[in-house]
């Protein structure tokens, strides 16, 4: 899909440090900066069919260990978005990557290291034995920053991109060697410490402490997607191995709550079928818990909008406070959801709703934590959902 971009006058700047995230701001506008393009509705990319390599099931070196995302600063901005493409663990000459995602994971810095979403889970990477000093963080090549009650995005070149991505290295932190897969890796983001020159960014990552189980806790919902593998049943509940692009597996779990979705009139979760799995990370399980399953009809992981549904309208819509992205890094705070009704829309248990019904419960809880892919007018900021699903409350 073409991508649209919005030029941003930066103006001179003296070079600071960022102050880092919170504070409010609302917007109507719906410009570039996606990386996928507005205007003919979100775009995917194809997933690479793993069926012909089964030795690529399982990582085959050391124990697995979680990939967990935060930022410990202190929150000045309402939102910090980039896109995080792949994990690299370096020891000496010696370059392991332990997690890829070729779409990229778009992230909200901002919206991490709070008493709401501590951390993001990434995935599970595994390294064979010996200590690593350092590690690299592939990320995209712009930051955009929402400033403090300001509804305008300020888009900054990470110093170093080419090719549209950029790799910053960090070291492991002294007190702590990672040694080959033993114990889990937090990776700090430390936005307030990325320092800005003009009209270019240089991030600052940090190797957090290793991450008890309480770390887990509070975690923000994130999407993972790929293919079912091993899928079998355990006391009641289904669970299976979802195999991502790259070739890396991380175990699902199920509960009876899990909402299962697809085209058909009862979604059949089968082996090799291509998924969306929305959920978060039990450490103590060693496994994904899943929250939703999409089932795609084919290889392609469709971007969309999670975040909180307010200012329901009779007429079918309603304004979503966009928290997290897939496949795009937004340029804007709040969007114009239009719905009808050949919008599909799912509740937080799986069952199919009516347009009423969501308008009711948004009016009702004021505000409602949803999903939402459609298409997208860029000129006016709405997008007009084919698909609504309304999330577990928090």
């Amino acid at each position: 899909m073409k991508t649209m971009r919005r030029a941003m006058a930066l103006g001179a700047m003296a070079t600071l440090v960022l102050a880092g995230c919170g504070g409010t701001g609302s917007s109507t506008g719906m410009g570039g900066n996606t990386g996928y393009g507005y205007g003919s509705g979100f775009g995917g990319s194809p997933m690479a069919n793993n069926s012909s390599n089964p030795d690529r099931r399982e990582i085959p070196l050391g124990r697995r260990f979680a990939l967990i995302a935060t930022d410990t600063t202190k929150k000045a901005f309402s939102q910090a978005w980039v896109r995080v493409y792949a994990l690299d663990m370096v020891r000496g000459e010696s370059v392991s990557r332990v997690f890829e995602d070729g779409q990229g994971r778009s992230l909200d810095l901002c919206a991490l290291g709070t008493k709401q979403a501590r951390s993001l889970f990434l995935g599970e990477g595994a390294l064979g034995a010996g200590d690593f000093e350092r590690f690299r963080v592939i990320l995209g090549d712009e930051l955009v920053v929402f400033t403090k009650d300001s509804a305008t995005p300020k888009t900054y070149k990470v110093v170093g991109a080419k090719d549209g991505k950029a790799t910053v290295e960090a070291n492991v932190a002294g007190s702590r060697r990672l040694k080959g897969g033993n114990g889990d890796m937090e990776i700090d983001f430390n936005v307030a410490n990325w320092v800005i020159e003009g009209e270019t960014v240089r991030p600052a990552l940090k190797d957090g402490p290793e991450p008890g189980n309480d770390d887990f806790r509070n975690q923000m919902r994130g999407d993972h997607a790929g293919r079912v593998r091993d899928l079998s049943e355990r006391n009641g509940a289904r669970e299976f191995t979802l195999l991502d692009r790259s070739g890396r597996t991380v175990r699902v779990v199920t509960d009876q709550d899990t909402a299962i979705v697809g085209a058909g009139t009862a979604p059949l979760l089968e082996a090799d079928r291509p998924a969306m799995v929305r959920g978060t990370y039990d450490a103590r399980q060693r496994a994904l818990v899943a929250e939703t399953i999409v089932l795609l009809a084919d290889d392609r992981a469709p971007s969309a909008m999670h975040g909180l549904a307010t200012m329901a309208q009779d007429g079918g819509g309603f304004t979503l406070k966009v928290e997290q992205a897939r496949g795009f890094l937004p340029d804007r705070l709040t969007v114009k959801v239009t719905a009808d009704r050949t919008t599909k829309i799912v509740g937080d248990r799986g069952a199919a709703i009516s347009l009423d019904d969501l308008l009711g419960r948004i009016k009702a809880q004021k505000v409602l934590p949803v999903s939402v892919e459609g298409e997208i007018d860029a000129k006016e900021g709405a997008v007009a959902a084919t698909i609504v699903r309304v999330e577990r409350a928090r």
